[in-house]
């Protein structure tokens, strides 16, 4: 008998459960919340836009049962947005909708030989520039391939090139406040620095590690006592 009465019992939290799912997956969405992770200062993302954006592609979310969104196919669509790195969907036991947007990273804003200027971000994306919302990075100039290019895996490879290198110097605690602008002619990488009249001139890929390790020391104590303006060329 109290075998029976335990099957009944678990027979019962079953059916509790699969009619709970049920109820879950037919109960409508009771709201959305966005928020936006920046990294730096800069805002590129507009909340709104994106927002307006979403209504456009999936509708009106708050008049759509659980089971009519696919959380994977809105993390897709926001993550095809230009500026957005991740985002993170989640509908919780009480029906809302949580929307977190991680903005992307640049590191440096390249002007190519031809064509329109764009961004690379930490992860070596590239990123479309949004009017009126610049992002304070260096800049490159000079013989950069457009974006149209980069299926060429050796025009690919210099702004490769670049964005190992711009990501050595923003790590470097003191040549990001430094160096202002990455310039690239003849297959050889410039350095400009914010201050100063003169130019950096860098070996082979391979030194750039030790190079700007002595830059920085460089900058560190020679610089500190005597005046960089007597040179033109490092």
């Amino acid at each position: 008998m109290k075998k029976r009465n335990l099957i009944l019992v678990i027979i019962g939290i079953i059916l509790l459960i699969v009619v709970t799912n049920v109820a879950i997956r037919y109960s409508y969405i009771r709201s959305v919340n966005f928020s936006v992770n920046y990294p730096t200062e800069d805002h590129i993302i507009s909340l709104p836009e994106i927002q307006q954006s979403l209504t456009k592609r999936f509708g009106d979310l708050t008049e759509k049962r659980r089971r009519e969104i696919s959380t994977e196919d809105i993390r897709t669509y926001l993550e095809s947005k230009n500026f957005v790195s991740k985002a993170d969907i989640a509908i919780t036991m009480l029906g809302k909708l949580n929307i977190v947007i991680y903005e992307s990273e640049p590191i440096v804003r390249v002007y190519p030989k031809k064509g329109d200027d764009f961004y690379l971000d930490k992860d070596f994306h590239v990123l479309k520039v949004v009017e009126n919302h610049p992002s304070h990075t260096m800049i490159a100039t000079g013989d950069f391939p457009g974006v149209e290019n980069l299926k060429v895996e050796s025009l690919k490879n210099i702004l490769k090139s670049l964005y190992d290198l711009s990501t050595i110097i923003r790590k470097d605690s003191i040549l990001k406040y430094q160096i202002d602008q990455i310039d690239y002619h003849d297959t050889t990488f410039i350095l400009i620095p914010k201050i100063g009249d003169y130019s950096i001139i860098l070996g082979s890929k391979n030194d750039w590690e030790d190079e700007l390790l002595r830059l920085h020391h460089l900058y560190k104590s020679s610089f500190i006592h005597n005046d960089w303006q007597q040179y033109s060329k490092i």
